[in-house]
């Protein structure tokens, strides 16, 4: 009898401590994946801002205009003073 409470307390210890775990990792991943969209929704504004360059570099160009070249826009901090 003494054999079984003890597989019975040692199994409610483990499922214990799964859940445990469970509902802790729950709150980190929820941070993960916020912090990794906002690198994201950073990453896709920078994009943005680089195709555009890239455009007004190809047009630029294409107009056969003389240098100095289009400076870099402002947002993505490539400005060279």
């Amino acid at each position: 009898m003494e054999a079984a409470a003890a597989i019975v307390g040692a199994v409610a210890f483990v499922i214990g401590a799964v859940l445990t775990y469970r509902a802790s990792s729950r709150g980190t991943d929820h941070n993960r994946i916020k912090a990794l969209e906002d690198r994201v929704d950073k990453l896709e504004r920078i994009n943005g801002h680089l195709w555009t360059y890239n455009r007004e570099l190809v047009d630029h160009i294409y107009r056969g205009k003389p240098p100095p070249p289009p400076p870099p826009p402002e947002a993505m901090g490539l400005r060279v003073a």
